[in-house]
């Protein structure tokens, strides 16, 4: 490996860049003023007013009044057109705040929802937000989810955000402190459709986590999951980006868990963060650009490799503390013939460019259970930093297999002093 010199002031920051929304132009260029479209706001205050909401169009808006709202459950059954979405809005950003069993689904086409608030969520379903198999090209931003206030639950398993349909978009929310079953954010697969969903500059974070009878953190407590076993085969083309995670610890083991094929995860940060970034089924995905800072807390990881034809670069890895499957990277055995839920054998992985700072350990490589047996081949690790405290610290471990693995190195190593920040 190539360890680098860095100079003792050097700083990483973390930060998020929240762009500002851009406002839709409300006519129709190159017309005569008499053919001028005049879109209407229709303003209500329950969800028994959406009901009988009739005629509305492409650049209408709804607009919920300000206040306090408890069990409202809010369906958006309605369909705007390209380049003129219904907006379903706040009366002013942040003061409309629902609790208790509030819920919201969106059913149409070319809708945006933006500025609410649900506070200390009890919703009794299995979503709290759901775009549903018939959205098209919908938008949630500028919302925010908290329960601080709830308590610890094992019991109840909702989705704070489900995402089904094509092309639809979660951007610039907040989710904070989900204490019951669950993952928060899951996009889900359907038969023979391309879903190209983007979750982009959002704030999560999830300190808390539930544990089970035997004292082990419960299983489906991951930040963001996309896809299920069962469609690991299937392409998702979707796009995770420009997110900060921060304490996204849950089951502290998975914090993304991307669970199908041909999706990117690129520009995202993760701070403090118990668990890993995995690519648990499914092939060709794309890691690039993230920055994973763990301070050396218990249990912070990296970056975990199962399947064939990902590529792993220019991420930045620094003082996380683990090894195994939450090394900085791991790159794991494979089972032989495994089912859609086992462990599939890493092939054609490519691992380049990426920088490992002070790790307790930078790459676990061909690391696995007693039954997995098939070894990483046809892979290749090359032009990788790191960065140890000492040269008697171990920067990559390596477990022998039979076979042997298929891997093609392209390092170089220098002695280079450490200079503590």
């Amino acid at each position: 490996m190539k360890f680098i010199k860095l100079s003792r002031n050097i700083i990483v920051l973390l930060f998020i860049i929240i762009s500002s929304c851009t406002t839709e132009d409300k006519s129709l260029g190159n017309v005569d003023n008499d053919t001028i479209i005049k879109f209407k706001t229709f303003r209500i205050s329950s969800s028994k007013d959406i009901k009988s909401l009739e005629n509305i169009l492409g650049g209408d808006t709804i607009e919920w009044l300000n206040g306090n709202f408890s069990n409202e459950n809010i369906i958006l059954d309605f369909n705007g057109e390209e380049s003129k979405n219904i907006v379903f809005r706040a009366e002013t950003p942040g003061d409309v705040l629902f609790t208790g069993e509030s819920t919201l689904e969106i059913k149409g086409k070319h809708i945006t929802v933006t500025g609410f608030k649900w506070i200390n969520p009890k919703p009794k379903g299995e979503h709290l937000l759901k775009f549903s198999a018939d959205s098209y090209k919908c938008k949630i931003e500028n919302c925010l989810i908290d329960g601080m206030g709830n308590e610890l639950d094992a019991i109840n398993n909702c989705k704070w955000v489900s995402i089904y349909g094509r092309e639809n978009i979660l951007t610039h929310c907040t989710f904070k402190h989900k204490k019951d079953m669950g993952a928060l954010c899951v996009i889900w697969l359907q038969e023979n459709i391309m879903p190209k969903h983007v979750i982009s500059n959002n704030y999560f974070s999830r300190p808390e986590a539930i544990y089970d009878m035997n004292g082990e953190p419960a299983n489906e407590q991951e930040t963001i999951r996309i896809g299920d076993s069962s469609h690991s085969m299937q392409d998702g083309e979707c796009v995770i980006k420009d997110n900060f995670f921060y304490k996204s610890n849950g089951e502290k083991q998975e914090i993304i868990s991307v669970k199908c094929c041909s999706n990117l995860l690129e520009n995202n940060a993760f701070y403090e963060c118990q668990g890993t970034l995995t690519l648990r089924h499914g092939n060709n995905n794309r890691v690039k650009h993230n920055i994973f800072i763990g301070n050396d807390v218990e249990e912070t990881g990296g970056i975990r490799v199962i399947g064939e034809g990902h590529v792993i670069e220019d991420n930045w890895l620094e003082r996380l503390n683990s090894v195994g499957y939450k090394a900085a990277l791991c790159v794991v055995r494979g089972q032989e013939n495994p089912s859609l839920s086992g462990y599939f054998q890493v092939k054609n992985a490519l691992i380049r460019n990426n920088t490992f700072i002070d790790c307790h350990l930078a790459l676990h490589i061909n690391y696995g259970s007693s039954f997995m047996t098939m070894p990483v081949i046809q892979s290749t690790i090359e032009n990788n930093q790191v960065l140890a405290k000492d040269l008697n610290t171990y920067v990559v471990r390596y477990e022998d297999s039979e076979p042997d693995s298929d891997i093609t190195w392209n390092v170089s190593i220098q002695q280079t002093p450490y200079f503590p920040l």
